[in-house]
């Protein structure tokens, strides 16, 4: 069977319309099945970023450095941040469930798993499991064991709080232990 040149071509273009055609509904089909049967995100609902941001400004901001001093004090105090008299009035007023969420929150957004510009791969590995100098084995199996217990996603009792922040809380929890874990294989292989 021999095809020429005309048919071969009328061929061609029919099978790009049918795939062009097909990509182009089935990114429609795709949106729509994303809009109702998964919800998107409404436009108030805060990001992850928004929402970590919101809860460092609420507990005094992201904590000071030994080389930050009282110049990040004084900024955390000028964006609204509450002193630590103010905090420890709130933690009276509160129910003990409120207090218990309180702490929850605290405990969770105080890691910081971002790099800082000046560190290094190294150093910044250190900081997450809480080290100052090189390690040996041992003690990078301590540090590592230390810090894992206490940011394991089973440490943290959610049910005190809606689904909603459940989900976004989760994520975050998982996320923290993902940095302990990548520190820990970081750390190991580069003794």
């Amino acid at each position: 069977m021999k095809l020429d040149i005309q048919q071969l071509m009328t061929y061609a273009g029919i099978a790009l319309s049918a795939v062009l055609t097909a990509r182009y509904f089935s990114g429609h089909l795709y949106n729509l099945l994303d809009h109702f049967m998964f919800r998107t995100k409404d436009k108030r609902d805060p990001s992850l970023d928004e929402m970590i941001d919101q809860k460092h400004r609420e507990f005094g901001g992201y904590g000071l450095r030994k080389s930050a001093g009282s110049s990040q004090a004084d900024e955390r105090a000028s964006k609204g941040a509450p002193d630590k008299e103010e905090l420890l009035r709130l933690n009276e007023d509160l129910s003990p469930e409120a207090q218990q969420r309180k702490l929850i929150l605290q405990k969770i957004y105080s890691f910081d798993g971002r790099r800082l510009p000046s560190e290094t791969e190294k150093n910044y590995y250190l900081r997450l499991l809480n080290e100052r100098e090189p390690l040996n084995m041992e003690i990078l199996k301590k540090a590592y064991k230390k810090k894992a217990r206490e940011f394991h996603p089973d440490t943290f009792d959610l049910s005190l709080f809606d689904a909603k922040m459940k989900k976004k809380l989760s994520s975050r929890i998982h996320e923290n232990y993902l940095h302990i874990q990548k520190a820990h294989e970081f750390l190991k292989k580069n003794l």
